[in-house]
């Protein structure tokens, strides 16, 4: 599962760089939009994507971030800074 979203973040970001129109639809998915918001893919989400019904306004991830030995977090690594 984690694989599958990983690829699905990717792609959309993807998408959204060269400037196609994306929109998530998680109306009949609730569940899997409160898990995601806490894994913290909507943090690595493009703004430019559309979130349906709605991107979430308070990131449970960044509100719990670490707290679970259970969950993979999304997060972004930049090249530049590397701890040596």
């Amino acid at each position: 599962m984690i694989e599958c979203t990983a690829r699905l973040l990717a792609l959309v970001n993807q998408l959204a760089q060269k400037e196609k129109q994306v929109t998530i639809d998680f109306s009949q998915a609730v569940d899997a939009s409160s898990y995601l918001n806490r894994a913290g893919f909507f943090d690595q989400l493009d703004e430019r994507i559309t979130v349906l019904p709605d991107r979430p306004q308070e990131s449970a991830a960044k509100k719990h971030q670490g707290k679970s030995e259970n969950l993979v977090e999304f997060v972004t690594i930049h090249p530049s800074e590397t701890n040596d």
